[in-house]
C-alpha cells in the first residue's frame, strides 16, 4: 500500500466521540475510497476504551453482496451472519487502544457504491451504553470489465 494511499484512508477515517460520566470512547473505521468487484478489503477499527473493561459489543450491516471474515479481534467472538458482523467481548483487553482487522469481500457482479457505519455497546458502571459510528465517505466497487453485462447487479 503507497504512502498516498495511506494518507487518504487515515484522513477519511471516520471518528466518534461519546462522553459518558466522564468516560470518553473513541472510535475510528478505516475503510478505502475504492475496492474491486471479486476482491477483497480490510476494515480496521480502532477503538480507544479508556478504563473500559466490561462487556461490549460491536456490530455492523453489510449490504448483500458482501461478506466478512475475521482477521484480528483480540480477545473478542467474531461472527458474520444474515449480513451482520458482531464483534463480543465479555471482557476487554487491558490494553486501552484495540485494534480489530476483518476483511470484506465483495462479490464479483457488485458494482456501484455503499457506505459502512456501526454501532459499539459498552457497559459503563453497570449501564449499557451505545456510541454510532458515522457512516463512510461512499465506498465506490469497481466491476471487471469482461463480466458479462447481464450478471452485473449495481
Amino acid at each position: 500500500m503507497n504512502k498516498a494511499f495511506k494518507y487518504m484512508c487515515l484522513l477519511s477515517l471516520v471518528s466518534l466521540t461519546s462522553y459518558v460520566f466522564g468516560q470518553e470512547v473513541n472510535i475510528s473505521m478505516d475503510v478505502p475510497k475504492v475496492v474491486n468487484a471479486g476482491s477483497d478489503f480490510e476494515v480496521k477499527l480502532t477503538i480507544d476504551k479508556g478504563d473500559l473493561s466490561d462487556y461490549s459489543r460491536f456490530s455492523q450491516e453489510l449490504p448483500y453482496g458482501l461478506s466478512a471474515i475475521n482477521v484480528s479481534s483480540p480477545n473478542a467472538d467474531f461472527s458474520f451472519e444474515e449480513q451482520r458482523v458482531r464483534i463480543i467481548w465479555l471482557k476487554l483487553p487491558d490494553e486501552k487502544v484495540i485494534e480489530v482487522v476483518y476483511k470484506i469481500h465483495v462479490d464479483e457482479r457488485l458494482k456501484g457504491g455503499f457506505t459502512l457505519d456501526g454501532s459499539f455497546a459498552f457497559v459503563v458502571k453497570e449501564e449499557r451504553r451505545y456510541a454510532e459510528i458515522s457512516p463512510s465517505g461512499e465506498i465506490q466497487i469497481t466491476h471487471d470489465p469482461s463480466m458479462r453485462q447481464a450478471l452485473i447487479v449495481d
